[in-house]
């Protein structure tokens, strides 16, 4: 991949979940990313790895592996919109704030 042409800001939680299950193309760019010092996520992404482990040892490598990483933590101007998005498409879209998914952490 080549730097310039790689997107900035945040990491989501779908490509650090691809990542551990192995994907190239998660892997490649998370990579790269790292290699420019661009891993960066938010609050909730670091929440929704740690609600997937399913024991101590699980949520102890999660916790590590995000020292590595800029975690930026939400706003109250960002909680309000998500908080008035999840009230609109909640019921119609299943919006959920933390969705429920499981992940190989080991």
């Amino acid at each position: 991949m080549e730097s310039a042409a790689l997107p900035t800001g945040l990491i989501d939680s779908d490509i650090l979940i691809d990542l551990e299950r192995g994907i190239a193309d998660a892997m490649d760019f998370f990579a790269a990313q790292h290699r420019l010092g661009r891993v960066q996520i938010s609050s909730i992404s670091a929440m929704e790895l740690i609600q997937g482990c399913r024991n101590k040892l699980e949520i102890t490598k999660v916790e590590k592996s995000l020292l590595s990483m800029v975690i930026h933590e939400v706003s109250a101007a960002e909680s309000r919109h998500a908080r008035a998005w999840l009230t609109q498409f909640s019921l119609s879209h299943g919006l959920k704030l933390v969705p429920q998914f499981s992940i190989d952490c080991g």
